[in-house]
């Protein structure tokens, strides 16, 4: 068998680690930051291209190893789709080779605090669980670790490539409109989504979005109204619970939040078939602090609620963030980005009761047409650090200055966590 490999970030790197030299017949990327020199002598064997890939490198390919950050519909793929050669992704290979039972978990927000949650409580329950995929470690490298039991943060980019995971347990957080600018439309994106179910023993789902699970798989809801079924998770009168029985008190969180109690008990759900005491996961969860850069309160010194949700790269997630803080008291938010093609009248619509909305970033006009159609008069600046500026100026002490950019971020910064240190270490400095 032998591979090409398009893309040569981190999961394209961990493409290369996995498979033996003799199977790869050449590694593509388009990026002038891919130390090509460097995987070149690693890699002696290994024929790699930056641009124009020639003509002759399709020939004797059997299946090229997709990235995620890289389409299908990509032009320098034209030829593997008219032959056609098989695109595959991590996954796949991850897929193929795993004997170990898997956790897989996707949705468009919380993917990483619940594949955080789940991997705790079962570490916590003493199973050898190891964590990564779409979150830290590539999945690939998770392998070298031989688990127990893998969980994996999973995104659509790398459903699309995969057709042979067989999770354990899979879940579908939640969907909101996101990477409009790479699916035609928001079904596509679902079912890039769904695709986590396929061949899935267990699904958990939301319980209004039971009709995506797969007929034959064992299904498990979970949300914040009263469970239908003893084996669903839900509220009752402050409580997550199973069916009828009481596990954790939601106050006893340290992030009660709405979107966080989902959260908790989607990884309740997960973990179930494990043998894991389920109170005892919930304590687990109650300790659970949170992770960088989501909705994260950053110290100060001037009587201001700094948040850093830098994580917050879609409408859905800065919708959570913003519902979380607009009762606690004047919110100002800082948003902007790269819109992905997503529609703003829903966040318009919430950011009316904000005390000002501030714009940044590429498409900082766009968001602003979406503002003004509600009768909002957003501020609109090109950086971050002259939204900050602004913000520091109307804010008032005990406001909440919400930075969650409902954007990607590489118009200004090279990823998410970038742009939320910038912001923590703006506040650092300048909130005395």
């Amino acid at each position: 068998m032998k591979y090409g490999i398009v893309g040569l970030g981190t999961t394209g790197q961990s493409v290369l680690r996995y498979l033996p030299p003799q199977q790869v017949a050449w590694a593509w990327d388009t990026r002038e930051t891919i130390p090509l020199a460097l995987l070149q002598a690693r890699w002696p064997q290994v024929d790699f291209y930056r641009g124009a890939l020639p003509a002759s490198c399709w020939q004797g390919v059997d299946a090229l190893v997709v990235s995620p950050g890289v389409s299908l519909a990509h032009p320098a793929l034209a030829p593997a789709r008219s032959r056609p050669i098989p695109m595959i992704g991590d996954i796949e290979l991850f897929a193929r080779a795993v004997t170990r039972p898997v956790i897989a978990i996707t949705g468009s927000n919380g993917k990483s605090t619940v594949t955080t949650l789940v991997a705790q409580m079962l570490q916590a329950a003493g199973v050898d669980a190891a964590a990564g995929g779409n979150l830290g470690t590539p999945a690939l490298d998770l392998l070298s670790q031989d688990a127990a039991v893998y969980v994996l943060e999973l995104s659509s980019f790398q459903l699309e490539t995969t057709s042979s995971l067989q999770a354990r347990a899979a879940a579908l957080l939640n969907i909101s409109a996101d990477h409009m600018d790479r699916y035609a439309t928001l079904s596509d994106y679902v079912a890039a989504k769904a695709r986590i179910f396929h061949r899935a023993d267990r699904v958990v789902v939301p319980a209004q979005w039971a009709h995506l699970a797969q007929p034959a798989a064992e299904q498990v809801s979970f949300g914040l109204q009263p469970p239908q079924r003893p084996q669903d998770f839900g509220v009752v009168n402050g409580w997550l619970v199973q069916g009828e029985r009481p596990l954790l008190q939601v106050a006893a969180l340290k992030l009660p939040m709405a979107h966080m109690q989902l959260n908790v008990l989607a990884a309740l759900a997960l973990v179930a078939p494990f043998g894991v005491d389920l109170s005892a996961a919930a304590q687990t969860a109650a300790r659970f602090t949170g992770l960088p850069h989501r909705t994260q309160r950053v110290p100060s010194e001037d009587g201001i609620v700094w948040v850093n949700d830098s994580k917050g790269t879609n409408v859905g997630a800065t919708l959570a963030a913003l519902h979380s803080f607009l009762d606690q008291g004047p919110v100002i938010l800082v948003a902007g980005g790269v819109a992905k093609g997503q529609d703003f009248t829903p966040l318009a619509q919430a950011a009316q009761r904000c005390r000002q909305v501030i714009l940044f970033g590429q498409d900082r006009a766009r968001i602003a047409q979406a503002m003004e159609k509600v009768g909002l008069v957003p501020v609109v600046v090109e950086t971050l650090t002259a939204a900050l500026k602004v913000a520091q100026a109307c804010a008032w002490r005990g406001d909440v200055v919400l930075f969650s950019p409902a954007c990607a971020s590489f118009d200004q910064f090279a990823n998410y966590q970038q742009r939320g240190e910038a912001f923590c270490d703006w506040v650092r400095t300048h909130a005395r």
